[in-house]
C-alpha cells in the first residue's frame, strides 16, 4: 500500500511549472507525493512512487521514473469512483477508494488507497492514526466534481437534441430511462433514484423492484449521471 506525504514535502520542479503552463492549468491549489515500500538488500525501504500536483483545471504527474502526464479535467471522457467502508464482527476496519481517470486519448490514471474515516472512529483513533490518504481520498472525489462540471454543458446539450446518454448500460434521454425490459419510462414515473449499499436504485411509481442495480463503481462518470437525472425528473424551468 503507498503512502502520501505532506504538501511541503514536495517541491514544484521546472517540469512540472513549464508543463502546467502549457496546458494551462491555472494556479497550483496542492501536491501529493506517494511513496511505495520496497526492500533493498533485504531491508525494508520507502521510495517515492510518483508526485502530483493540483491545479484549477487539471493536474500533472511527475516523478517515481514515471513518464509526466499532464490532465486537464476538459479532456478527461470518463471517471469510475468507488468508495467502501470495511467491517470486520460489526467494526470498522477502514474505507478502500478508487479512482480512475481516463482521458480522451485512451491515457489512464488512478487515484487509490486506504484510510480511517474519521467520522466512523474516536477521536482518540483518529488522532493517533493520523492518514494523509483521506486528503487523497478527497481530491479524487474532488476530481469527479471537476469533471461533471465540464462535462455538463455538453451532456445538456445531446439531449436537448433528442439524442440519449449512456451511463454503462443505464441509459437516459429527455423523455425517460430506457430499458430493455419495460421500454422508455417517463421521468415522471420515476419515483425516486437512490444510492443503496453503494447500489444505484432507480425505481418506477408501483414498482417494487428497481429498474436499475448498478453498483456506484460500474457507472461511468456517475456524478455527471446523478446532477442529469435530478435536473430531469424536476423537469423544465426547475
Amino acid at each position: 500500500m503507498s503512502e502520501v506525504v505532506e504538501t511541503t514535502q514536495i517541491p514544484l520542479t521546472p517540469t512540472v511549472a513549464q508543463a502546467a503552463g502549457r496546458g494551462e492549468l491555472g494556479q497550483l491549489r496542492q501536491a501529493f507525493m506517494l511513496l511505495t515500500k520496497v526492500r533493498i538488500f533485504g531491508k525494508p525501504r520507502e521510495e517515492e512512487k510518483f508526485r502530483v500536483y493540483e491545479y484549477e483545471d487539471g493536474l500533472v504527474r511527475e516523478g517515481g521514473n514515471m513518464p509526466l502526464v499532464v490532465f486537464r479535467w476538459d479532456q478527461v471522457r470518463t471517471v469510475f469512483q468507488q468508495s467502501t467502508a470495511h467491517f470486520e464482527n460489526g467494526r470498522y476496519k477502514g474505507t478502500t477508494f478508487a479512482y480512475k481517470l481516463t482521458r480522451n486519448d485512451g491515457a489512464e490514471f488512478s487515484i487509490d488507497g486506504r484510510f480511517m474515516d474519521p467520522r466512523r472512529v474516536s477521536r482518540a483513533v483518529a488522532a493517533a492514526r493520523p492518514n494523509q490518504h483521506q486528503r487523497w481520498a478527497d481530491f479524487g472525489e474532488a476530481v469527479t466534481r471537476y469533471v461533471a462540471s465540464r462535462q455538463l454543458l455538453d451532456a445538456q446539450a445531446t439531449l436537448t437534441i433528442g439524442q440519449q446518454l449512456a451511463f454503462g448500460d443505464i441509459v437516459i434521454s429527455m423523455q425517460g430511462v430506457h430499458t430493455q425490459k419495460f421500454g422508455v419510462v417517463p421521468w415522471s414515473q420515476i419515483k425516486d433514484v437512490q444510492v443503496r449499499n453503494g447500489t444505484v436504485q432507480i425505481r418506477k411509481e408501483g414498482k417494487f423492484l428497481s429498474l436499475s442495480s448498478r453498483t456506484v463503481g460500474r457507472i461511468p462518470n456517475f456524478v455527471l449521471f446523478m446532477v442529469l437525472v435530478d435536473a430531469l425528473r424536476k423537469g423544465p424551468g426547475a
